[in-house]
């Protein structure tokens, strides 16, 4: 990690300065200093009549084996189609090319959104320098959903924040948890920078991932605002023969959604759709606040007094101590020209309608295809193609189906793999005959289709049908006065069956056209992928079911403000917990390498929960849906996303049957620490996220035993599982006194290996021994001697490290022994022995 360019960071004055104008801005913006901020009325804005033809991000490749790029985080504004002007507040990559290719040919650039596609191929390396350029900001409603301190007053608006850590996270990636690997657990701040190395194994299946922002508590909100992208390993469809003998086109479409307050009458900000449910309305309004506009919190966007005046909105409505009548958030994600508004009775204000006329492109809530609204595919008719359908929005459920608009048809969608592993044989959707796909956050599938000969192909997220109803909840309106009191009354918001194509428990989603694909050109290709079909790819899948699991686990999925596990004066406070506990306080999961586990998910929130697990894939060996009774058996793929599903629950949230997921995984190739965690990531902000700590599968540990007069200290190397003696080393040969012991995988091939300090009336030493057995035997070599601070004993401290590391290293590389002086294995000894020094390795026994 370093420290950015100072002409990078922009500072200006002082930290108290900075922060001082921040606050004054906030004060003015809002009308709390008593200065009024007049409307900045935008009259411009779009209707697009004819759509976009469809196109792909930027994709940034590998040479010769490599890519290196830099990716610079930042405040910025996206150029949308549907915009008059580019829309700002987002946060989107800069990005520079320093080794390998770039579609367009510009090896920098940046504002786009999504992110550019990276892609490298199996057997490759890939170096990502992040930089945190996220100082400075001015996005009122970006904040963190962390909670009240107990004791402290809630705010009634959540505090903006001015700059923001980050970090980077490869989604479905099989590397190293480890380092400066896929570590989601470091933590970079604005005006820092950090340099990741990605070694894709050789076995890598290709396919669709992809990558984003992974930091605890804003993992949410950086990956809604843009900092998200595709990332290609070889070809997305799976390197299927099939496509490669048949030229069968490939389409990458990433899903996101953004919401422009008041897009129609032209302005372009993007809002945040959780605000609403964050401010503080536990004390209820009094007598007329609301008429008079003086109630806070103002339920509505940030930038409401931009609105033209007389202009309205209108959300969920809820005041008072939390409980589960607390819906707001319940409609963020649809449209409000397909809400209604009914005022209470009694009321002289009329509501407002559906405003079923507005065009799609002027909705302010809108789901897009490669930051696209509706783009246009231009193809041939007949011709098959693979769509690769990535759903990386932060936590949107899309529910989708191809319509022929010429018969009305919908032809069943063939998939021909999933998260980035090709499918052994092609499967149709086990819902709604095979029509309907439903693509959880952070999902990815390839699907084969084909354009028709006449009429449109299109995909959209169609209407649930099946006897839905009608969702009604209380709802609050503002209309703006061009003050900062909007006057407002209360009522219900409704949204009609026909506008709804998803509910996951709580939140619902809308009805709308993603995509259409025109015959443009005649005639094409016409590829069969029918089910069972075999695809005969390459796949990483093993098959788990079978096998006896060496440890079986339940995780029980609870959450709401029911709980104690925050303050129920605070709103962010709706807390998800795995087996009680939420993020950082739960278990730790400590699975052996190369050992097979079931982990079964009995979800009791009303919510269903998309689990995903980093680093390894997983067979889905059970799911059962009581909403619906659906019930499946072993899936004959891997995956690394699955959707736990909602349980039956009674009015009071009573858990009549929960909903079951049961995965079996098997931990292949890499030792560390990551995590597992539901990918609905306000659920993972809000505390739905474990730490998995794979260990070696001997975890060995060391026994110091002290020397006696003609007897050399010794150190005896036992199995974790059992006590059983793997080794016995004699260090110091001749030295009488005692040692201490640390063990750790030094050289990273997931085998502990001993690390043996000198004490007392000894000359600093450090002795490193290869855990790895050699010739059937643990613990054979001495790989090297590593030196300790001159003139103290073995047992150092914390500020000694810090203090002599320059004179460690030198001393370091010229002193280790023979035949181990490749740079990388120094290296690597030299980190362990660092990190020895900063445990403060003092005791004479130690178990890891």
């Amino acid at each position: 990690m370093r420290i950015l360019p100072a002409a990078r960071r922009r500072q200006i004055g002082s930290p108290l300065f900075r922060r001082m104008i921040g606050v004054i801005a906030a004060l003015l913006m809002f009308g709390w200093l008593g200065t009024p901020v007049p409307a900045q009325v935008a009259t411009s804005k779009v209707n697009l009549p004819v759509r976009a033809e469809f196109r792909e991000p930027v994709t940034l490749a590998s040479k010769d084996g490599l890519l290196e790029v830099r990716l610079t985080a930042r405040q910025g504004a996206a150029r949308l189609d549907t915009a008059a002007a580019p829309v700002k507040n987002f946060l989107l990559f800069d990005y520079e090319v320093i080794r390998g290719t770039a579609s367009d040919g510009q090896m920098s650039g940046g504002s786009l959104y999504p992110a550019p596609t990276l892609q490298i191929f199996p057997g490759e390396t890939m170096i990502v320098h992040l930089e945190n350029g996220l100082s400075d900001l001015t996005i009122r409603d970006y904040f963190s959903p962390q909670y009240t301190p107990k004791g402290e007053t809630v705010p009634i608006y959540p505090a903006q924040m001015t700059s923001s850590p980050l970090d980077l996270h490869v989604d479905g990636i099989h590397v190293s948890p480890r380092g400066n690997a896929d570590n989601v657990l470091l933590h970079i701040p604005a005006g820092m920078s950090n340099t990741y190395t990605y070694n894709i194994p050789k076995d890598m299946p290709q396919g669709a991932y992809w990558y984003h922002s992974h930091l605890h508590g804003l993992t949410a909100a950086q990956t809604y605002s843009g900092l998200v992208g595709l990332l290609s390993i070889g070809r997305t469809d799976g390197n299927l023969p099939l496509v490669t003998q048949n030229r069968i086109p490939v389409r990458n479409m990433l899903l996101q959604y953004n919401f422009v307050f008041d897009r129609a009458n032209g302005l372009a900000q993007l809002n945040n759709p959780n605000w609403p449910q964050f401010v503080s309305s536990i004390t209820p309004p009094q007598g007329d606040e609301l008429a008079k506009g003086t109630y806070r919190p103002v339920l509505a966007p940030v930038n409401f007094n931009q609105s033209k005046p007389a202009e309205k909105h209108f959300t969920v409505w809820y005041a008072g101590p939390l409980s589960i009548g607390n819906n707001r958030g319940l409609f963020q994600f649809i449209p409000s020209n397909l809400l209604r508004f009914t005022a209470l009775a009694g009321s002289a204000d009329p509501g407002v309608p559906p405003n079923l006329s507005l065009p799609d492109s002027q909705r302010d809530v809108q789901f897009t295809v490669n930051g696209q609204f509706q783009p246009v595919i231009k193809s041939k008719a007949g011709q098959t193609e693979i769509w690769v359908l990535s759903n990386v929005s932060d936590f949107a459920y899309v529910n989708v189906q191809l319509t022929e608009t010429a018969t009305g048809r919908h032809p069943k969608i063939a998939i021909v793999g999933q998260d980035g592993n090709p499918y052994s044989a092609v499967h149709y959707p086990v819902t709604d005959n095979g029509t309907r796909l439903l693509i959880p956050p952070a999902s990815r599938f390839a699907i084969a289709v084909t354009i028709p000969a006449e009429g449109e192909l299109v995909l959209e997220m169609p209407s649930r049908g099946g006897g839905a109803k009608t969702i009604t909840a209380p709802g609050v309106l503002y209309t703006n006065n061009g003050t900062d009191n909007p006057p407002a009354v209360l009522g219900s918001v409704s949204a009609l069956p026909s506008s709804v194509s998803y509910a996951d428990g709580f939140f619902v989603f809308p009805t709308q056209v993603l995509a259409k694909a025109v015959p443009s050109e005649g005639p094409g290709q016409t590829t069969e992928f029918a089910e069972g079909q075999q695809l005969g790819a390459y796949t990483s899948f093993v098959e788990l079911s079978n096998k006896t699991p060496d440890l079986t686990r339940e995780f029980k999925i609870s959450g709401g403000f029911l709980n104690s596990l925050a303050s129920r004066d605070d709103p962010k406070s709706f807390v998800y917990a795995f087996a009680g506990g939420a993020f950082p306080n739960v278990p730790l999961i400590q699975p052996r390498l190369n050992s097979v586990e079931e982990w079964k998910f009995v979800n009791h929130n009303n919510d269903e929960h998309p689990i995903h697990v980093h680093v390894n894939d997983f067979q889905v060996t059970e799911y059962y849906d009581p909403t619906t009774g659906l019930r499946t058996a072993a899936d004959r793929f891997g995956v690394d996303n699955a959707n736990a599903p909602a349980p039956t629950m009674q009015i009071d949230e009573g858990v009549i049957e929960p909903g079951i997921l049961a995965i079996r995984t098997r931990f292949d190739d890499y030792i560390g620490l990551f995590v597992m965690h539901c990918h609905r990531l306000n659920h993972e902000d809000n505390g739905l996220m474990m730490l998995i700590n794979v260990i070696p599968a001997i975890s060995s540990y060391a026994v110091a035993v002290p020397g006696a007069p003609g007897k050399a200290a010794e150190v005896r190397v036992h199995d974790g599982n059992g006590g059983r003696l793997l080794a016995t080393v004699s260090p110091f040969p001749g030295y009488e006194g005692n040692v201490s012991v640390a063990m750790g995988d030094v050289d990273g091939d997931g085998v502990y290996d001993l690390l043996v300090g000198a004490g007392k009336d000894h000359a600093p030493e450090v002795v490193v021994y290869s855990g790895k057995a050699k010739n059937g035997k643990c613990f054979p070599d001495r790989v090297g001697a590593l030196p300790a601070l001159r003139g103290r004993s073995a047992r150092w401290h914390q500020r000694d490290c810090r203090a002599d590391r320059r004179h460690e290293r030198r001393q370091h590389h010229r002193r280790l022994g023979s035949g181990h002086s490749e740079r990388g294995q120094n290296l690597r000894l030299e980190a362990a022995f660092i990190a020895w020094h900063r445990a403060g390795s003092v005791l004479d026994v130690q178990s890891l």
